[in-house]
């Protein structure tokens, strides 16, 4: 029943890996000015999903290990200290609690799991993680340089959401 147990961590870790992997690096190539829509509901349902499904499998490989591994890096604290006061404001705001929390209270609590879950990595994993978000930023920081210069207009690629990447905002 060890060796069965092992396999079983052994899947939940890799599938967390991969999850939180695949969410850091596809997150922002949705909100791109060639991929946005008006409705965003799809990609919030993504992040949430797969931050839940990170969550899990993380929470599952602690159980079947019978020992829990928490890594806090100085970035994790400020993120989670501004998600916790926004959750207490939803909790005591005026708005209806389920609207605020599928909103940017939701989006807030999935982006501090993430952290957290991706904070806990192997050493061995951050050049992975590194190469990927460089390699993302890279290809935001050209798209909204475009954006900025007017070429996406040039090549034919509207934005229904217009101004996302926009230095001026929205208009």
């Amino acid at each position: 029943i060890g060796s069965y147990r092992l396999e079983l961590s052994r899947i939940a870790a890799l599938v967390t890996q991969v999850v939180v992997i695949v969410t850091i690096c596809l997150v922002p190539i949705f909100f791109l000015p060639i991929t946005s829509d008006v409705f965003f509901l799809n990609k919030y349902l993504f992040f949430f999903g797969a931050s839940m499904l990170a969550l899990i499998s993380w929470t599952g490989n602690f159980v079947l290990n019978h020992r829990v591994r928490l890594t806090l890096s100085p970035l994790l604290a400020p993120v989670a200290l501004f998600t916790a006061i926004t959750v207490v404001a939803t909790i005591f705001g005026e708005s209806s609690i389920a609207e605020a929390f599928l909103g940017r209270t939701g989006l807030l609590l999935a982006g501090l799991i993430v952290f957290l879950v991706g904070s806990s990595f192997s050493p061995k994993l951050r050049p992975v993680l590194v190469t990927g978000l460089t390699g993302i930023a890279t290809l935001l920081a050209a798209v909204g340089i475009a954006s900025f210069a007017g070429l996406t207009m040039l090549l034919g690629i509207g934005n229904p959401a217009e101004g996302i990447l926009s230095l001026a905002g929205n208009s």
